[in-house]
C-alpha cells in the first residue's frame, strides 16, 4: 500500500481506553487513592487466583499488575514480622532492570507495604549471606530479576517455604533453563515431597515466547502450565476486555530494496581487508596463542565488519556508514577484553577503522539518495502524521532489532528533521537497554540510569519520538502512542502482541516496515500470529489442573544426573542446569590481570556415539585438575556434566562456602589481611578510584620538622659553603672567601650531615650547617631587625608575589630566619641596617610607568658596583650582578643595534622606558642575570652549561643597588635547597629514632655524622659483593651490626619526578622482594592446610599497594614523604603564607596549583584535584605504598634481615617473626621458628 493513499487520522468512533496509571489502588490502612474501583474483569480474575493458581492472559494495557497488588494485599496477614521470626516474603519476578523499578514503585505506592528491589548493577551477587538476611528481615515484598532469586533459592538465603505468594510478570519466558523455570522446578520438588509451597500467580499477555506454528499452540500451553503449575485464564468477558486494551490498525508498508554507490563498494572492500590484515599479525604471535586469537579475530572483528557492511548498511542506507564505523570504533576504544591479546586486537581494529573513516570522505549532500528504503518511507510515515494532526499529538516508538542501528537512527532522525520542515516537530531519542558488565559496572549504571531517563522524558513529553530495541516491547510503562512502527519486523508471536500492544492511543496504527523482497514472508508471518491469537482467546477457560506427576516427569527429563546436596536436601544445592553459571562466577571471583582470561577451557569431543566434554579452569585458580565428565546424547549435556563434577572438586577444596558460593578470594584475603594486620577500613564512593592505586591521589601537608616549628628559643647555625668543583670565570661562593656569611636562626637543635648542592653556574659545593649559639629568649636578639631583613631578603631574591602572599612567621607556622653573620659568626648589624634601608617601590609587581627624572648630583661610586647587587629601576623587578665596570662606555656610546631611534643608550633608554639620565660621564655595568631556579640539590654537569659571552649592559644612574656582594647574594639563593635538605633530614631522623633500630646515642651520633652520599646504596652492594661473593640473599642474611647510612630514608620517601639526585625505585625492587618473601614465609609456615593458589592470594593482598598505603598513612608516613619539586610555584621563604581568604577563593574555583603564583592573572587554569601548593602536596596513594618497600630496602641493605623485620613490626607486621623457615647461618643449620 502507497503511504500517501493512507489516511492515519479518518474518522472512528472513540472508545474508552486506560493506561496502567489511570488506575489507583487502596493503600494497606484503608485509605484510597483516586478511589480506585476494579473493572469486573479484574475482580473475575482476582477471585479465581485467590482459589487457585493462575496464569492471567491479558491483553497490554489491561491492569494484570493491579490484580497481582489485589493478591497481595489479600494474602498479606502473613508477610507481616521479620522472615527469621516466622514471617513470611511476598516475591515478584521480572525479568529486566526497568521492571524492577516500575514494579516495585507501583507495589510500594498502592499498599503501603516495605518493598525490597534488586538487580544486578546493584552488585547482589557480591553481597553476603549478613546482608541478604537484613534485607529479607526488613522488607515484605521482594521485587527482583529472575536470576537473583534462583540464587538465593538454590544457595538456602531463602526458602520457598518461606514465600507466600510468587508472582512471575511475563511468565512466557519461563521455558528452557530461563531462571522462572529453574524456580519452578525447586517448587516442583517440594510439592512432590509435600512439603508447604507458596501460591503462584502468572501474568502474560501472549503465552507463547519463541515462534511457533498454530497446530502446536496447545502443546505449548500445557507444557507451560505443568511447569508453573498453574491453569491458564483469561475473562470470559472479552468485549469488556477489548475496551481497555489497544485496537490499533495494523499495516505492512513495502520499502524499495536499497542501492549503493561505488564509494560504498570500496568501503566495503577497505573493511574487508582489516580482517586479513589482523589475521596476519596475529601470525605474529607466538604459536600457543595464534588457534585462540584466530578464533576471536574470525568470531568477533568478523562479527563487527559483517554488522558494519550488511546489517547497518542495509537497515539505513550508505549514509550512515561513517556514524556506524565512529560508533564502532567508539564502542572498541571503551570495551575491556577479557586477555591482554584480545584488548591489543581491539585496540588495532579501533585504530584501523578509524583511518578508513579519515579516508572516507563523500559528500552526501542529497541525503535521500543515500539513505534506505525503510528510512524513506518511515521520513513519509512522519510527513503525513505531521499534516493530519497536530503535531503535540503525535507520540511514535520506533522498534529495531539492534543496539547500533537504534543509536544510529535516532542520530539520523535528529538530522533529518533539521532538514525537512515537514519533520522539524520530531524530538527523537533512543532506548537500547544495558548490558552488564562485571569488568565495567560503572559504565552498566550510566546506561541504567540514562535508559531510565529517556523511559522518563517520553513520559513527560520532553521527547515524542523513541528507538527503541526489545526491551520496551513488553512490561515498562510508558507514554500512550498513537504510531508503533516495527522497523524491523517482528520475529515471533512475543514480539509482535508485545509491541502492538504498545499502541495504546485513540486512534493508533501498528506499521511494519518490510522491504519487497520480505514482504511475503511478513504478511505470512502475521497471519500466523492473528491465528494463534485468535486460538489462545477461545481456550484459556474451563482448563484442568496440571497433573503434579507429569510436571515432575518433565523436570526430572532435563535434570540428567541429580543435584549435588553436601548439606542434605533441605541444604542448598547445585543443580545440572545451574553447575555451569556457577562455575563462570567462581572464574569472576579470581584475581586477573590483562595476561589472564577469566573463562574455563572447555575441550569438547565424540567417542563411540557418546560426548564428553572436559573443563580446565583458569590458571589464576588454586584449582588446576582437568575435570572430566560423564557421556552424554550431546555437547551441552556433556559440558553441563563436567560442569557439575567440577563444583563438586571445588567444594572438597574447601573453594566453595558453606551456601555452595564461590569463596570470595579478594574480599577473603583483604579480611585476612585485616586480621594479620589490624588495617583500618577506608569506605569509597562506587566509581572513584580505589586506595592504594595511582589513580587515587590525596592531598596531604608537607612536614615540617620540629626544630623549624615555633620555639621559645633560637638556635643559630652557619651555612658553610665549601667548593668542591668549581667553573672557571664563574662566581666563587666558598664561605672561606666572604666577608659576609649566611646564616638562619630557628627554633630548635639540628642534627643532619652535610650535603652537596649543584649549579651550572658555580659548580659543586659541599655545605656544612654549623651550630653557632642558642639564645635563650626573643630579647638577646634584634629580633624585629632579623624579621625585617629576612622578609626584604626573600622579596629580592624570590620573587614573592605579594598580591598572593603575606608575611607573618606566627601565622606561616615556621620559626626560621635569615641572618647575615660576621667572620666571627656574630650576626652582622652593618649589613642588617643596609638591607634594611633598601627601598622596596622597585619591587612592585607592575611594571614602572611613570618617569624616572634625572638625577642632580649623581656620583658613581665604584665600591657599590664592583662585584655588586643592582635591580633596574625602570622595569620589572629583576636582579642582576655586576661582571665588569666598562669604563671606556658611557651613556652617549653608540647602542649596539644601531637604529634611528637609538643612537646611544641614553636615548634608548629614554625611548624605551621613559627614563632620564642625569649623569653622561657615568661608565656602563655589563651584568649578568641571577637565576630564579630554587632547585640545586640535582646533580648537574657544569662543563654542560650554555655559553653566551653577549651581557646587558646598564647605566648606574638607573639601578637600585643591593649592599651585598654577588656571592653573598647567591648563598642566600641557595637557602631554599638547603632548608629543603635540612628539613628533609631531619624529618629523616625522626623516622629513624621512632622505628628505634639500633638507636642508640652513638647510632645517633654515626647517622648524623657522616656526610650525605648519594651513590651509597651502589656503594653498599658492592661492598656486600667483595670478595668474589655472588649470594647477595646470603650476605644480607648474615648482616647485624650496621647502621642506616643519611639520607638513605630520605631517598626511600623520594619518588623518580622531583629532580634530585636520588630517588627510591632501586631501594623499591630490594624492599618489594623482601616483603614477598617474608610474608610467603609466614603464611607456608603457618597455613599448613592451604593450596598454594590460595597462600598466592593471600600474600598478594597482605602486601598489597591497598595495604601498604593504608600503613604508611597510618604511621604518618606522608608528611615525610618528599613528592614536591622544588621551584617557585612550589616553594615559599620561610615566613610566608597565602592570603586566608585567597586560599579561599583559588580551591572554590578549583583553580590548577601550579597557576597560583600567577595570581592575579584571569586565564588561570582549571583542575579537580585543588591545594595550596606551598604547604600541601597531591601524593598517589601506590607513591605511598612504593615508598614503604623503598623504606623495608634500606633497613635490609644496612641492618639486614633482622633490621628489616624490625621495620616491619614497626609499621605494622606484627606477626612476622612468629615463624620462619629454617636456614644456614655459616655452617650451622638454624630453625626459623
Amino acid at each position: 500500500m502507497d503511504i500517501y493513499d493512507y489516511n492515519f487520522f479518518e474518522d472512528e468512533e472513540s472508545t474508552s481506553s486506560s493506561d496502567y496509571e489511570d488506575q489507583e489502588l487502596p493503600l494497606a490502612n484503608g485509605e484510597s487513592v483516586n478511589n480506585f474501583t476494579p473493572r469486573s474483569y479484574q475482580v473475575e480474575l482476582f477471585e479465581y487466583a485467590k482459589a487457585r493458581n493462575s496464569i492471567l492472559v491479558l491483553g497490554t494495557g489491561s491492569g494484570k499488575t493491579f490484580i497481582s497488588i489485589l493478591l497481595i494485599k489479600e494474602l498479606a496477614e502473613t508477610i507481616r514480622g521479620k522472615l527469621d521470626e516466622g514471617a513470611k516474603r511476598t516475591v515478584f519476578l521480572v525479568n529486566t532492570v526497568p521492571l524492577v523499578y516500575q514494579q516495585s514503585e507501583a507495589i510500594r505506592r498502592h499498599t503501603g507495604y516495605s518493598v525490597g528491589h534488586y538487580e544486578g548493577s546493584m552488585n547482589v551477587d557480591l553481597w553476603s549471606e549478613e546482608r541478604w538476611k537484613e534485607e529479607l528481615n526488613k522488607h515484605e515484598v521482594l521485587v527482583m530479576v529472575a536470576q537473583i532469586f534462583k540464587d538465593l533459592l538454590l544457595h538456602k538465603f531463602i526458602s520457598l517455604n518461606q514465600v507466600n505468594l510468587l508472582i512471575l510478570d511475563e511468565c512466557h519466558h519461563a521455558t528452557g533453563n530461563h531462571p522462572m523455570r529453574e524456580i519452578m522446578r525447586e517448587y516442583n520438588s517440594l510439592k512432590f515431597h509435600e512439603y508447604e509451597v507458596p501460591r503462584v500467580m502468572g501474568l502474560t499477555a501472549c503465552v507463547l515466547h519463541g515462534k511457533c506454528q498454530a497446530k502446536k499452540v496447545d502443546g505449548y500451553m500445557k507444557k507451560l502450565e505443568e511447569d508453573l503449575d498453574c491453569v491458564l485464564i483469561t475473562s470470559k468477558d472479552q468485549e469488556t476486555v477489548l475496551n481497555f486494551t489497544t485496537k490499533p490498525q495494523e499495516i505492512i508498508i513495502t520499502c524499495e530494496n536499497s542501492t549503493y554507490s561505488d564509494e560504498y563498494s570500496f568501503l566495503i572492500n577497505r573493511l574487508n581487508e582489516i580482517k586479513v590484515k589482523i589475521l596476519k599479525e596475529v601470525g605474529k604471535c607466538p604459536q600457543i596463542l595464534q588457534p585462540k586469537l584466530k578464533k576471536f579475530v574470525s568470531r568477533e572483528i568478523g562479527g563487527i565488519i559483517k554488522d558494519l557492511c550488511i546489517i547497518e548498511a542495509k537497515d539505513l542506507g550508505e549514509y550512515i556508514l561513517p556514524e556506524a564505523i565512529s560508533l564502532q570504533a567508539e564502542y572498541l576504544r571503551e570495551t575491556e577484553a577479557e586477555t591482554y591479546q584480545e584488548q591489543e586486537i581491539f585496540k588495532a581494529l579501533g585504530l584501523e577503522l578509524e583511518n578508513v573513516l579519515s579516508t572516507y570522505n563523500v559528500n552526501h549532500d542529497n541525503i535521500l539518495r543515500f539513505v534506505s528504503g525503510k528510512v524513506k518511507r518511515l521520513i513519509e510515515i512522519f510527513k503525513n502524521a505531521r499534516r493530519n494532526c497536530d503535531k503535540d499529538e503525535v507520540v511514535a516508538l520506533v522498534f529495531v532489532t539492534r543496539r547500533n542501528t537504534a543509536k544510529i537512527l535516532c542520530s539520523l532522525l535528529s538530522k533529518l528533521k533539521n532538514t525537512f520542515e515537514e519533520i522539524s516537530y520530531l524530538k527523537p531519542e533512543c532506548v537500547v537497554g544495558g548490558t552488564f558488565n562485571v569488568r565495567n559496572d560503572l559504565k552498566t549504571n550510566e546506561e541504567i540510569l540514562k535508559q531510565k531517563q529517556t523511559i522518563e522524558n517520553f513520559r513527560k513529553g520532553i521527547c515524542n519520538v523513541v528507538v527503541s530495541t526489545s526491551v520496551l516491547e513488553e512490561g515498562i510503562d510508558i507514554r500512550k502512542c498513537n504510531f508503533v512502527i516495527r522497523f524491523n519486523a517482528a520475529s515471533n508471536f512475543r514480539a509482535y502482541v508485545q509491541s502492538l500492544g504498545r499502541a495504546r492511543a485513540v486512534p493508533s496504527y501498528f506499521l511494519t516496515l518490510a522491504y519487497v523482497d520480505e514482504f511475503k514472508e511478513v504478511c505470512e508471518s502475521r497471519e500466523c500470529y492473528l491465528a494463534i491469537r485468535r486460538y489462545l482467546m477461545t481456550h484459556c477457560f474451563n482448563r484442568e489442573c496440571p497433573d503434579v506427576e507429569i510436571a515432575r516427569n518433565n523436570f526430572l527429563e532435563d535434570e540428567i544426573e541429580p543435584p549435588f546436596t553436601p548439606y542434605g536436601a533441605a541444604g542448598p544445592k547445585i543443580t545440572f542446569n545451574s553447575a555451569i553459571q556457577l562455575v563462570n562466577r567462581y572464574c569472576g571471583s579470581l584475581p586477573q590481570d590483562k595476561f589472564t582470561k577469566l573463562s574455563v577451557i572447555c575441550k569438547k569431543y565424540k567417542r563411540d556415539e557418546m560426548y564428553f566434554a572436559e573443563l580446565t579452569l583458569p590458571m589464576n585458580s588454586p584449582f588446576r585438575t582437568t575435570i572430566k565428565g560423564k557421556p552424554m546424547n550431546n555437547y551441552d549435556d556433556a559440558k553441563k556434566s563436567a560442569a557439575l563434577e567440577l563444583c563438586k572438586r571445588l567444594f572438597r577444596h574447601q573453594l566453595l562456602d558453606k551456601n555452595l558460593l564461590p569463596i570470595k578470594s579478594k574480599a577473603d584475603a583483604e579480611d585476612k589481611a585485616k586480621k594479620y594486620l589490624n588495617i583500618p577500613e577506608e569506605t569509597i564512593k562506587k566509581g572513584l578510584p580505589q586506595p592504594g592505586t595511582k589513580k587515587r591521589r590525596q592531598v596531604y601537608k608537607r612536614g615540617v620538622c620540629l626544630p623549624f616549628k615555633s620555639g621559645e628559643s633560637f638556635y643559630m647555625y652557619k651555612a658553610y659553603f665549601q667548593h668542591l668543583n668549581m667553573v672557571k670565570d664563574e662566581l666563587l661562593i666558598d664561605s672561606d672567601l666572604q666577608t659576609t656569611q649566611i646564616g638562619f636562626l630557628c627554633g630548635g637543635k639540628l642534627n643532619c650531615s652535610s650535603f652537596p648542592l649543584y649549579s651550572k653556574k658555580w659548580g659543586e659545593v659541599n655545605i656544612i650547617v654549623q651550630f653557632i649559639k642558642v639564645f635563650w629568649s626573643k630579647y638577646e636578639l634584634p629580633l624585629d631587625d632579623i624579621k625585617k631583613y629576612h622578609e626584604k631578603a626573600s622579596t629580592i631574591f624570590f620573587n614573592i608575589n605579594t598580591n598572593i602572599m603575606l608575611y607573618n612567621h606566627s601565622e606561616a607556622g615556621h620559626s626560621v630566619y635569615y641572618v647575615p653573620l660576621t667572620k666571627k659568626d656574630k650576626i652582622d648589624l652593618t649589613v642588617l641596617s643596609k638591607v634594611n634601608d633598601v627601598e622596596m617601590k622597585a619591587f612592585e609587581e607592575e611594571p614602572k610607568n611613570n618617569c624616572l627624572k634625572p638625577l642632580k648630583h649623581f656620583n658613581f661610586e665604584i665600591e657599590k658596583y664592583a662585584n655588586g647587587v643592582v635591580v633596574p629601576l625602570y622595569r620589572s623587578p629583576e636582579v642582576f650582578y655586576t661582571l665588569d665596570i666598562i669604563w671606556d662606555e658611557s651613556p652617549l656610546t653608540e647602542f649596539p643595534e644601531a637604529k634611528k631611534e637609538y643612537p646611544t643608550y641614553k636615548d634608548y633608554y629614554l625611548k624605551r622606558y621613559n627614563a632620564s639620565v642625569g649623569n653622561d660621564d657615568q661608565p656602563l655595568l655589563e651584568c649578568k642575570h641571577f637565576s630564579k631556579e630554587f632547585n640545586y640539590l640535582e646533580m648537574t654537569d657544569p662543563s654542560s652549561k650554555n655559553i653566551n659571552s653577549k651581557h646587558p649592559k646598564f647605566i648606574p644612574e638607573l639601578c637600585l643597588v643591593i649592599p651585598l656582594a654577588a656571592s653573598v647574594c647567591c648563598q642566600i639563593l641557595c637557602m631554599a635547597s638547603i632548608l629543603h635538605r635540612v628539613n628533609g633530614l631531619q624529618l629523616e631522623q625522626e623516622i629513624y629514632e621512632s622505628v628505634g633500630y639500633q638507636c642508640t646515642e652513638r647510632e645517633k651520633e654515626l647517622f648524623t655524622s657522616q656526610p650525605l652520599e648519594y651513590k651509597c646504596v651502589e656503594e653498599l652492594v658492592q661492598y656486600y659483593m667483595r670478595y668474589n661473593c655472588k649470594n647477595l640473599c646470603l650476605r644480607l642474611q648474615n648482616i647485624n651490626t650496621m647502621s642506616i647510612f643519611p639520607g638513605m630514608i630520605l631517598q626511600a620517601l623520594t619518588p623518580l619526578h622531583t629532580k634530585e639526585s636520588f630517588n627510591l625505585e632501586r631501594l623499591e625492587i630490594l624492599g618489594d622482594s623482601f616483603l614477598k618473601y617474608s610474608v610467603g614465609n609466614y603464611l607456608y609456615c603457618k597455613e599448613v592446610m592451604s593450596h598454594e593458589g590460595t597462600l598466592t592470594i593471600e600474600r598478594s593482598n597482605i602486601v598489597a599497594n591497598k595495604t601498604l598505603y593504608t600503613l604508611a598513612k597510618a604511621k604518618g608516613l606522608d608528611e615525610s614523604f618528599q613528592g614536591v619539586m622544588l621551584e617557585p610555584s612550589t616553594a615559599a621563604p620561610p615566613g610566608f603564607y597565602v592570603k586566608k581568604e585567597i586560599e579561599k577563593q583559588l580551591k572554590e574555583e578549583n583553580v590548577n596549583p601550579k597557576d597560583w603564583i600567577s595570581y592575579p592573572k584571569s586565564a588561570l587554569g582549571k583542575c579537580e584535584e585543588v591545594y595550596n601548593p606551598w604547604t600541601e602536596q597531591l601524593i598517589p596513594d601506590k607513591n605511598l605504598a612504593d615508598s614503604v618497600e623503598a623504606l623495608i630496602g634500606v633497613y635490609l641493605l644496612c641492618g639486614g634481615e633482622n633490621a628489616a623485620r624490625h621495620f616491619m613490626k614497626w609499621l605494622g607486621f606484627e606477626f612476622i617473626d612468629e615463624v620462619r623457615l629454617p636456614y644456614f647461618q655459616g655452617n650451622n643449620f638454624v630453625l626459623g621458628i
